[in-house]
């Protein structure tokens, strides 16, 4: 028991500098990284809704998160109307995506597939890294519970 305690201990001094240096390369990496994903959605957006820079300004400055943008971008698009006239039906008269689909005539199923092939976001992937890191720090705790209830280890 008091072995794999301190097996336990060791492996957490040991890698708990290591996680805290990466975790800070990876902050700033995480940083660029969203840069270059702004930069790269607004470039995706633009092309494959055929958006100008006055539209796209429109949407940046709408408030609504990228997702929401796209939707609006998509609509827009489908339904032959401008973005800022998609944005004034969600923004201000308060309707939800569903119901500016079947007003402007497009079907609702399509709002799922515009933001399909988009890049997902760095923080999607930094929450992904610490469940894993959660998941494995769990994993090496029931195998050491497992070693110390079979005996192994060292004896007194």
């Amino acid at each position: 028991m008091k072995y794999i305690n301190q097996v336990l201990v060791a492996a957490l001094l040991i890698t708990a500098p290591v996680q805290f240096i990466f975790a800070e390369g990876m902050e700033d990496e995480a940083v660029e990284s969203s840069e270059i994903s702004k930069s790269k959605w607004h470039d995706e957006i633009q092309s494959k809704y055929e958006l100008n820079d006055d539209e796209m300004k429109k949407l940046e400055d709408s408030g609504l998160n990228h997702a929401q943008q796209t939707k609006a971008a998509q609509l827009a698009s489908s339904s032959g109307k401008s973005v800022e006239e998609v944005l004034k039906m969600r923004t201000e008269d308060k309707m939800g995506w569903g119901q500016i689909a079947k007003k402007l005539g497009v079907h609702p199923g399509a709002l799922g597939k515009a933001n399909k092939g988009l890049k997902k976001s760095a923080e999607r992937r930094a929450e992904r890294a610490e469940k894993r890191t959660a998941k494995l720090e769990k994993k090496v705790e029931r195998r050491a519970s497992k070693a110390e209830k079979k005996g192994h280890g060292r004896k007194k």
